[in-house]
This record gives structure tokens, C-alpha cells and sequence, in this order.
């Protein structure tokens, strides 16, 4: 997300369309967080997770084809809305995956690895495109991890207490 401004900047789109998605990512990872939150009570937290990882999968499909602005308002509700509802949805999946023994230290786990990512990402995406002139490889790399989580989210099952 740290990078979509400056990529659509790049495109040749103006500050404030690049500023104006970023802001509409914002705004609907809380209707994500809200909404998807909200039917997951309904529908299980496993299989609105697996939806969230889609859109997730389908926002970072459509990066690499958008070229124009108003490509990227699609692109910027569909990653949005899964941001906001993996980013709910964590917590409650891990409740339900693996008990709530051990779930402090499971969350802070997961947290921490995530953190970690969230500060090695941005800064490798920022090398890759000083290295290569674009965001499409970093994008892309995104893309491949995202559907390995959805692999790896289709074959978890719940641990036994």
C-alpha cells in the first residue's frame, strides 16, 4: 500500500488521483473491517477469510493491467475491503484454528512476523524499483505470496485441545 501512490504517480496519473485512491483504500479497509467482520459471524471466519484473500489476489491481479485512473478505483475498494477484513479477521481465525490455550502467544507471534514484514516490504519494493524502474515486480511478488496464504489457508484445519 506504501507504494500504489507513488506507482500510479509514476503512470503519468496526477498527486491528487494517487492521493484520492490511496484515501479510498483507507476508507473501505474500515468497511472491510466492519462489513466482513460482520458476516463472518454468519458464514464462518475461515471462509470469509478465504474471500478477503481473493479480493486480495484479484486487487493485486488487476495492478498489473492498470494503466488509467479510473482503473484503479476498482483496484482500490477490492484491496481495501481485504485488507481491512484480514486484518479483523486474524485474531478470531487463529481463536478458531488453533484454541485459546496458547492464543496470546499465537497472535503476538503472528503480529510480530507480520510487523516485520510491513517493514521489510516497503523497503525491498522501494530497492526493486530503484533496480528496475517499476513496482510490477514487487506487485507481482506480492500476488505469488498472497495466493501461497490462500493455498495454505485451504488446507488448515482446527488443532485438537
Amino acid at each position: 500500500m506504501v507504494h500504489i501512490a507513488p506507482h500510479v504517480i509514476e503512470l503519468g496519473i496526477s498527486v491528487a488521483t494517487a492521493a484520492t485512491i490511496l484515501s479510498m483504500i483507507g476508507a473501505t479497509s474500515v468497511l472491510g473491517r466492519i462489513t466482513m467482520g460482520s458476516v463472518s459471524d454468519r458464514m464462518g471466519y475461515k471462509s470469509v477469510f478465504i474471500m478477503a484473500l481473493s479480493l486480495l489476489i484479484a486487487s493485486l491481479a488487476w495492478v498489473q493491467y492498470a494503466q488509467e485512473a479510473w482503473m484503479f478505483y476498482p483496484l482500490a475498494v477490492l484491496y481495501g475491503i481485504a485488507h481491512g477484513a484480514i486484518y479483523t479477521l486474524s485474531s478470531p481465525i487463529l481463536a478458531e484454528l488453533f484454541g485459546l490455550k496458547s492464543l496470546g502467544a499465537i497472535i503476538g507471534t503472528v503480529v510480530f512476523i507480520g510487523t516485520i514484514g510491513g517493514s521489510i516490504g516497503p523497503f525491498l519494493s522501494g530497492n526493486i524499483f530503484d533496480i528496475t524502474g517499476s513496482y510490477r515486480l514487487s506487485f507481482l511478488i506480492c500476488l505469488a505470496l498472497s495466493i501461497v496464504a490462500l493455498i495454505l489457508m485451504l488446507f488448515l484445519r482446527p488443532t485438537r485441545e
